[in-house]
């Protein structure tokens, strides 16, 4: 949905996947994380979903070398326009990132699995 933000929605879709309350359960009080307790020291912790995670999720399923450079040079242009605080050039440069996520998937010989391309639209 517009204006939804990726973990808004990957916690929708994990609650209905893991389906959560379905016995009753009141798991919305259970005890949480905070963003602020997490130091990514942990075994197995990652950074937030940023740009890092972007280029490695695109580095890893992107298999055309010219589609990938294409794709990592428009999350280099977000995240440099991240960095001077210019939005509508972050959110534009992550759009058509997106557009040519889809457009590459959509080929007869997909350059992006449908895997792939789910998780980098999302």
């Amino acid at each position: 949905m517009p204006g939804e933000t990726l973990s808004e929605k990957l916690s929708e879709n994990f609650v209905r996947a893991i389906q959560f309350g379905v016995y009753g359960g009141k798991w919305l009080e259970l005890p949480s994380l905070q963003r602020s307790d997490v130091d990514g020291k942990a075994p197995g912790s990652v950074e937030p979903v940023g740009f890092g995670v972007l280029r490695s999720l695109t580095a890893s399923y992107v298999a055309n070398a010219t589609a990938k450079r294409a794709l990592l040079e428009l999350v280099g242009q977000a995240e440099a326009a991240s960095q001077r605080r210019d939005v509508a050039g972050m959110r534009a440069a992550l759009r058509n990132n997106e557009q040519r996520v889809e457009s590459l998937a959509g080929q007869r010989v997909p350059l992006i699995s449908p895997i792939g391309a789910e998780t980098l639209v999302q």
